[in-house]
């Protein structure tokens, strides 16, 4: 074996600028690489090491002589018999990112790196598959530049981030990560929560009738509480909420659901236990949490300023409910339309502006019109001469002495206000 040890020294350093250092852990400051971790020595041998995926191929190759395979044996690497010299390490398996130390010294008494692959994509670093995590720290490692993962050496972090493998990391790549979250998580089957089985207690009736359904005498009742989770999507992620599943002998699945949804009423005696719907909508759960149940609404307010049917509030938009996809709200399931509620009109303005017949105006001591009442219901608005920019709700125009005045009308606010109450325009 030839010892030109000092030119060969030169064109491996030269080497290792070029290559990424690609493990995870913390500075080596005897090799120059940035992502190896010391092992203890006090329970391994020098001139071992572990490797992690315990079955990764491990390469080792003296300077001028052929590469060879190193034993691996239950996460531990050896370089027992090795002769003295620098070596190239390199460790590699299929669906992850390959580590290369280019110069590595060995003698009697050296401690070998420990070395942890990550896989392709699983840029927050750490063992395991892919997740929602690694999407989350991709998409601000590409829009801000900020990494806060645990890789520790930066040609690693690139190297891993590029997941589709053409050389560089941008949108290709996450949509690239994406697709492999959810084509894992296709594959797996849904996530079950905690079910407790008891024999069958309690009567079942028709919803909105007395009427009773035959159970088997032995049946049991299988209910299973359904944690939510998180789902990746397209622009980000989103909790999918999964309410709870009933299991009766003898019945397909139900899915505890709001009243006005229900196909069958499970009761405890004279009291409701759940409210049960036979919906698959349900089975497969939903990211549209409801944030406000609109119920309830008294027959007076009904006539005006009410919505014409229950509602659900969801991000800022008003649907009916009991239509054909699913919402949740405080853990129970609910149909929803995806069709935005119209609220009835109050009858402030004709079509040409002018305040309705009926309707009263306030002035303040200047002569300038401040509010106007309903016609029919007798609830008062305040008027405004600018209209807010962050403005939402049923807008009213309403011209008084040739000024033209606006009326916001908000929906969540002026269903449920009362006779005498002024409802201001949102200054957004």
């Amino acid at each position: 074996m030839k010892k030109r040890f000092f030119g060969a020294a030169m064109a491996l350093l030269m080497l290792a600028a070029l290559l990424p250092a690609q493990v995870v852990g913390a500075e080596d400051t005897e090799t120059g690489g940035v992502a190896i971790s010391e092992q203890s020595g006090e329970s391994t041998p020098s001139s071992r090491g572990t490797i992690s995926p315990p079955d990764a191929t491990v390469i080792a190759a003296l300077v001028y002589e052929d590469p060879q395979e190193v034993d691996v044996t239950d996460g531990m690497y050896s370089f027992d018999g090795f002769a003295e010299g620098h070596y190239s390490i390199s460790a590699k398996k299929e669906g992850y990112v390959s580590y290369e130390q280019p110069d590595f010294y060995f003698t009697e008494g050296s401690e070998l790196p420990s070395i942890e692959l990550v896989k392709v994509g699983k840029i927050n670093g750490g063992s395991g598959d892919v997740s929602v995590t690694d999407l989350a720290c991709l998409f601000e490692y590409l829009s801000t530049g900020h990494y806060s993962g645990a890789i520790t050496d930066w040609h690693y972090i690139q190297a891993v981030a590029d997941v589709n493998g053409d050389g560089e990391q941008n949108i290709l790549d996450y949509q690239q990560l994406y697709g492999m979250i959810k084509a894992a998580a296709a594959e797996k089957p849904e996530e079950e929560g905690q079910t407790t089985t008891t024999p069958f207690s309690g009567r079942l009736v028709k919803a909105g009738t007395s009427e009773a359904v035959d159970v088997p005498s032995d049946a049991q009742l299988a209910v299973t509480k359904r944690p939510s989770k998180q789902e990746t999507t397209a622009s980000g992620t989103a909790l999918r909420g999964y309410p709870d599943r009933f299991q009766i002998t003898g019945f397909a699945p139900m899915y505890a659901c709001d009243e006005s949804v229900a196909d069958y009423v499970l009761l405890n005696g004279s009291a409701v236990r759940a409210y049960l719907s036979t919906s698959t909508a349900f089975a497969n759960g939903t990211t549209a949490i409801a944030s406000t149940l609109i119920k309830g609404v008294d027959a007076d307010d009904a006539t005006c300023g009410a919505y014409m049917e229950d509602v659900l509030l969801i991000n800022g938009k008003c649907y009916a409910v009991g239509g054909t996809e699913a919402a949740m709200w405080n853990g129970k399931g609910i149909l929803y339309t995806p069709v935005e509620a119209k609220p009835l009109p109050h009858k402030l303005a004709n079509d040409d502006g002018t305040p309705c017949t009926g309707a009263k105006l306030a002035y303040d001591t200047s002569g300038n019109a401040t509010a106007i009442s309903c016609a029919a219901c007798g609830k008062i608005f305040e008027l405004s001469r600018q209209l807010p920019a962050g403005y939402f709700g049923q807008i009213v125009q309403v011209t008084v002495n040739g000024t033209t005045y606006f009326v916001l009308v908000s929906p969540g606010t002026s269903s449920g206000t009362t006779t005498g109450t002024t409802t201001s325009p949102k200054t957004g």
